[in-house]
């Protein structure tokens, strides 16, 4: 949480003066600073994951898009983070779902009166009564699908059949570079975010691709369970209250379509080399390569049918330029001079926040206090989030 703005301002008007006191006082005993080497003061701080650690997932994404991943650069482990630690979820916030709302509620029906200066006036806070659970369950945030690595044959993965994890987010290029092992065989996956649209360009590098033994699954939820309010569970359950059907198919690419009530988005999957794509249920597909070692492909969602997608290449490529032009244009401060033995911590906790804001907050509609990680209060804003 951020501190309370009002204490902070009381503290800059007593302290402000001083500080620019001492800072014109001091600013006459150094020569000018050579300027911020801003490539490796984002670098030094690339997170770096080497176990399955449930509090540790990373976000890739654009600020009104995220994607929140566990170490294998997917969300293969979702059941696991969720229990244990932050769950892995696929959000944006255009992505809104309400059920039926038969008896046309309304705010004005929860409201309750209120008495100040001798006026009385109706709010609408009454969160128990039938109108008010409605209204503040609806609208909620419908999540996208989950994207996890797939054993096309035995039993599916686990926590324990990961090995050798060598995780890593680089912060410059947005790149979300996972290394790990599945039964001795290396696994790597490269995952980055458009800066423009919500689309991931995913690539997987295994010899298990080759041998048929490995794939991804993509499961369209028909939303969260909104009987819980915070981290609540991606719903799975009951296939026939939402709808997902296959609009267009080639050897490279499908097009998905799902509808839940009146709420509609599109997934589309492409590639430049041909895909093999299996139903597995009414929700369910699993991807693969048609041939050889290498998945490359990307995935887009939009409220609209999208129109022609990048190759993955060049999704890649648009993260680095976006990425090497955020770092480099911005406010940037640097603490490697000082002998205080928190600088480190304190200038990490700066460039993280930095990444964290523009991934998360930057959209045009303000997020939820879990940002786009995952829900929480329905998806909706409190007015400190509004940055």
């Amino acid at each position: 949480m951020l501190p309370n703005f009002v204490s902070c301002l009381r503290l800059a008007s007593l302290t402000g003066a001083a500080l620019l006191a001492a800072g014109i006082a001091s600013a006459q005993d150094f020569a000018p600073s050579a300027p911020i080497d801003r490539h490796a003061l984002v670098r030094r701080h690339n997170p770096t994951i080497t176990i399955v650690d449930p509090w540790a997932p990373l976000s890739v994404g654009n600020g009104q898009f995220a994607f929140t991943a566990d170490v294998t650069g997917l969300q293969t482990f979702y059941e696991y983070y969720q229990k244990n630690g932050i769950p892995l979820e696929t959000l944006a916030r255009w992505s809104w779902h309400s059920n039926p709302n038969p008896n046309g509620y309304t705010l004005s029906d929860a409201n309750q009166p209120f008495t100040a200066y001798g006026v009385t006036m109706g709010y609408p806070t009454n969160e128990r009564s039938p109108a008010g659970m409605w209204l503040r369950e609806n609208p909620h945030d419908m999540p996208l699908p989950q994207i996890a690595l797939w054993r096309t044959h035995g039993p599916q993965i686990l926590p324990g059949d990961v090995r050798d994890v060598a995780q890593s987010l680089d912060l410059w290029t947005g790149l979300l570079t996972s290394a790990f092992s599945i039964d001795g065989v290396p696994v790597r996956v490269t995952v980055a975010s458009h800066p423009l649209r919500d689309m991931l360009a995913v690539r997987i590098e295994s010899a298990l691709l080759e041998r048929g033994g490995l794939g991804v699954r993509i499961a369209l939820p028909r939303g969260h369970d909104i009987r819980t309010k915070n981290n609540p569970v991606l719903d799975f359950t009951q296939p026939g209250s939402h709808m997902t059907q296959v609009v267009h198919q080639t050897d490279h690419a499908i097009l998905f379509e799902h509808t839940r009530d009146d709420s509609r988005y599109f997934a589309a999957i492409s590639a430049a080399a041909a895909l093999q794509i299996d139903v597995l249920g009414p929700h369910e597909f699993s991807l693969r390569p048609g041939a050889g070692d290498l998945l490359d492909f990307t995935v887009e969602f939009a409220p609209d049918r999208p129109r022609a997608a990048p190759g993955a290449e060049q999704v890649r490529a648009e993260s680095r330029a976006h990425w090497e032009k955020f770092w480099s244009t911005g406010g940037a401060i640097d603490f490697s001079g000082s002998r205080d033995p928190r600088a480190s911590e304190l200038e990490r906790r700066v460039v993280l926040s930095q990444y964290l804001t523009a991934i998360q907050f930057a959209g045009g509609f303000p997020p939820q206090e879990s940002g786009l990680t995952n829900s929480t209060w329905y998806g909706k804003h409190n007015t400190e989030m509004v940055w």
